[in-house]
């Protein structure tokens, strides 16, 4: 099978569809995935850029902000307790050591 099949064609517009339900659900939407970063914004307020070195995080170099107001889909209307959830992220994922990239998402 070529990746011309249409066979190919419909399993990866398949997965992709599958990756979008997903995402949805869970708030997260990845941005970018290599060797050197692993990126994702969560419920369209905070992105979380993780430098890594061979796929394996370096979670002391974590950074997670709020996506620019530009980007975000709608105002946040509690300004303060999301301060509140940057600065709890931050500590709980540096806190914590080495960790895998499943794990700082799961955590952040």
């Amino acid at each position: 099978m070529s990746s011309s099949d249409p066979t190919v064609v419909m399993m990866g517009v398949r997965c992709l569809d599958r990756l979008e339900t997903l995402e949805t659900l869970h708030m997260f939407r990845v941005t970018s995935v290599n060797e050197n970063l692993f990126e994702f914004v969560y419920a369209s307020q905070f992105r979380v850029s993780l430098p890594c070195v061979k796929f394996r995080p370096r979670v002391e170099k974590v950074d997670i902000r709020r996506v620019d107001s530009t980007e975000s889909k709608s105002k946040d209307a509690y300004p303060h307790l999301s301060d509140l959830f940057l600065r709890t992220a931050r500590e709980r994922v540096t806190r914590k050591g080495d960790l895998s990239t499943i794990q700082v998402s799961q955590n952040s």
